[in-house]
């Protein structure tokens, strides 16, 4: 996955966003092959937004949070992501996906992302 293609998803997700005030979201699943992070309009409803995180290296999340606006997702910048590799040794191939919540910054790497939105 290419950063390009990372724009385009995160710009889908930013579409998703815009159209509501906040958004419940959990970690649904995860295992060594995949991050199921979804979102919701409440802790019951069906999730309206589901960010699939292929091949996870590391997580740094809570369960469950919510969002209120703002940036949502973005890629650590470069300078980042080699303070990072030197700490965590970060394969090739891997991104560090910022997830921006309040004024906490969450990351999730791995390889790649799909996004599905209902």
């Amino acid at each position: 996955m290419t950063a390009n293609e990372c724009l385009i998803k995160f710009n889908s997700i930013k579409e998703c966003l815009s159209d509501v005030l906040w958004m419940y979201f959990e970690i649904q699943s995860a295992d060594s092959e995949q991050v199921v992070l979804v979102g919701k309009e409440d802790e019951f409803a069906e999730p309206m937004l589901e960010i699939v995180f292929v091949q996870p290296f590391m997580i740094s999340c809570p369960m469950h949070f919510t969002y209120e606006g703002g940036d949502f997702i973005g890629l650590a910048p470069q300078e980042e992501f080699y303070q990072m590799n030197e700490r965590y040794h970060i394969g090739q191939g891997y991104h560090i996906f910022k997830i921006k919540v309040e004024n906490r910054r969450f990351f999730i790497i791995a390889k790649s992302m799909h996004v599905s939105i209902r």
